[in-house]
């Protein structure tokens, strides 16, 4: 089973840095969302990332979830960005065991672009890749939910390059 790559995954330590959310539901079913994360200011900083996201409930089974942001610290050249949208139905939820989901997924990373907290098909935050995901998950019992996650047609975006395929098991339990 291949592991996630450095070269699709962000792995430099930040030190000191600025984060800031925000969210207002528009409606029973929707909610909209923005962030803000900046890094120390100096000539090191990576990361001057900007977000707006949604989150719609569209009926009783089915989510929809959206991210869009943008570094404005230039990477080659351009600002870069990432966006990720999430169709999901269904919910595993911790307190009812037997509950479950399935969802499909799209993103792309632009090198540079970073959202420290989308790991949900990946090991770590990823730079420099666009794919296709499937996820799963299942209430097993009360406060353990098994998922698994396959990421697919993965290729690198500076240079178009195919990425390995990915898959994750995983085990979570709720304290």
């Amino acid at each position: 089973m291949p592991t996630a790559s450095p070269e699709t995954t962000s792995t430099g330590e930040i030190k000191d840095a600025f984060f800031i959310q925000g969210f207002y539901p528009t409606s029973k079913a929707t909610t909209i969302g923005a962030w803000w994360f900046k890094e120390k200011t100096g000539d090191d900083s990576k990361y001057d990332v900007k977000s707006i996201n949604v989150s719609s409930k569209l009926s009783a089974k089915y989510t929809l979830v959206s991210d869009y942001g943008k570094n404005s610290i230039e990477t080659k050249g351009h600002e870069p960005i990432y966006h990720h949208t999430r169709l999901t139905y269904g919910a595993a939820k911790y307190a009812a065991p037997g509950s479950w989901s399935v969802a499909a997924e799209y993103f792309k990373f632009e090198p540079g672009a970073n959202n420290s907290g989308y790991t949900a098909a990946m090991i770590g935050s990823p730079k420099d890749i666009q794919a296709w995901a499937v996820m799963g998950s299942k209430a097993l019992e009360k406060n353990v939910v098994a998922s698994v996650f396959y990421v697919f047609d993965a290729k690198k975006v500076s240079t178009k390059a195919d990425i390995k395929d990915y898959f994750r098991l995983q085990l979570d339990y709720m304290f």
